[in-house]
């Protein structure tokens, strides 16, 4: 028997298992595949950038920052946060899923005596 709701929760899981190495991925080589983060990671209409020189890092270090006319601000720890939730979103996705897919059984009462 086809579940539709079971099939499209299992994708959605899938979808967001996937999206966890490609956020790490483009985070650490290639901040311009997470521009769509930009209003979720960094604010005041600040872009993600994977060099940092400046304030926030010692010399020669890379890490994720937000940058917009010479103001750095890390993103690091906001990134994290968007892949721990990617990867809760996909967790929650597979248990939708299996449980539309084997919905829980009852037997049937039978009254006592007839």
């Amino acid at each position: 028997m086809s579940r539709p709701g079971a099939t499209l929760a299992k994708w959605l899981g899938h979808a967001f298992l996937l999206a966890v190495p490609y956020v790490i991925f483009c985070a650490v080589l290639w901040p311009t595949g997470i521009q769509v983060l930009n209003p979720v990671t960094c604010s005041g209409g600040r872009h993600l950038d994977n060099r940092a020189s400046g304030p926030t890092s010692g010399e020669g270090d890379v890490e994720l920052v937000c940058r917009a006319k010479g103001v750095v601000e890390n993103a690091t720890v906001r990134v994290l946060v968007v892949v721990v939730v990617l990867a809760m979103l996909s967790g929650a996705f597979y248990l939708l899923s299996q449980r539309l897919a084997n919905p829980r059984t009852r037997r049937p009462v039978v009254p006592r005596g007839g």
